[in-house]
């Protein structure tokens, strides 16, 4: 039982922790934030505690990527229970999107994105939580795919699941961007989102 308390207060501290670093990372970007930002930010800890729970400033852009991938997972688990098709890959499309347009996850994802680039350590870690999200959508135009040709609804070629996956991905992604850009246009933008990607799956179908 003390080993399970101790171990629940463990957690709460690193959760603590990484979301000092990623506000952090928010207000003044990956580089500029420093471990004694980070410190100060999480109530005024010393740099060995910090080290306890992170041995470095990308160990914590793991974990950010690591929670982001948890909430992927949960928007794929909810969608899964429409029973339409088409309305489960909007539905999904949709969640993304509202996500994505928070400004402090658009902000965040964007300094992750940014610091992929120039560590290919950091990068190793953003290419593995992009395939995974591609394979769940991949898996998902499968089963909606399936699930249509029994309705007797047209379907699209299981070739173009990847292109489809590829399709989705980019309208998510650029409404996100969209909305650091035009921060008073989110519902707009989550509208628009849905439109297109239900005419990019519909165009796709024979």
């Amino acid at each position: 039982m003390a080993r399970t308390r101790n171990a629940e207060k463990f957690d709460a501290q690193r959760q603590g922790l990484l979301a000092a670093a990623g506000a952090c990372f928010i207000r003044l970007g990956f580089h500029a934030a420093s471990i004694a930002d980070i410190c100060a930010e999480a109530g005024g800890i010393s740099p060995g505690r910090l080290y306890h729970y992170f041995p470095s400033k990308q160990a914590m852009v793991e974990a950010l990527v690591a929670e982001e991938r948890a909430e992927v997972a949960r928007l794929f688990s909810a969608v899964s229970a429409i029973e339409d098709p088409l309305e489960a890959i909007v539905s999904l499309v949709e969640r993304g999107v509202e996500l994505g347009c928070q400004r402090d996850y658009g902000v965040l994802a964007t300094e992750i994105v940014g610091e992929s680039l120039r560590s290919a350590e950091v990068g190793r870690i953003v290419r593995y939580a992009e395939r995974d999200y591609r394979e769940r959508l991949i898996a998902l135009l499968a089963d909606a795919r399936t699930a249509r040709a029994r309705q007797g609804e047209p379907v699209w070629a299981a070739k173009d699941d990847d292109r489809l996956a590829r399709g989705l991905t980019v309208i998510v992604d650029g409404a996100s961007v969209r909305a650091l850009l035009e921060p008073s246009s989110l519902k707009t933008l989550t509208r628009e989102a849905v439109d297109l990607a239900r005419l990019l799956v519909l165009s796709a179908c024979r």
